[in-house]
């Protein structure tokens, strides 16, 4: 919703979503067994470095201007009351919007369906894992 919002209106200021979907008819479920902490705001990105800085709030980066711009994401997530999570390039809905020839599958399957469903971290990792130790190249990982 926030996404669509963004992309609509030039004015969109990310700072004031809740008042901007507060309006429209927005259903977010998560399962009984989701801790209060996940019913709020995502950060959802594809980078598992820019994860790793800020779930693991590592003050970030080599280079001085990341380092700036890891800070200022971690501010606003927290004036946002929101987390960081992390799926692989394959699942992130933006990723036919970023890329060339971005994976388009999850942007439709949102679309088609208007649900976006994420594993935990660690689930993706020991996938990833398992995944290796059976002599899966990452190409084939992420497929």
């Amino acid at each position: 919703m926030v996404l669509a919002q963004e992309l609509q209106d030039q004015e969109f200021s990310i700072c004031d979503w809740r008042q901007r979907v507060s309006a429209e008819e927005v259903m977010v479920i998560a399962t009984e067994s989701s801790s209060e902490e996940l019913k709020g705001s995502f950060a959802i990105v594809d980078a598992k470095s820019l994860y790793d800085h800020l779930a693991r709030e590592i003050v970030g980066g080599s280079v001085k201007r990341t380092a700036l711009d890891m800070q200022i994401i971690r501010e606003d997530l927290v004036n946002l009351a929101g987390q960081v999570r992390w799926v692989d390039h394959p699942a992130m809905i933006a990723d036919g919007l970023t890329k060339l020839r971005g994976n388009l599958g999850p942007l439709y399957e949102v679309l088609a369906k208007g649900t976006f469903n994420i594993k935990s971290e660690e689930a993706q990792m020991s996938l990833r894992e398992h995944a290796l130790v059976d002599g899966q190249s990452s190409t084939q990982i992420r497929q």
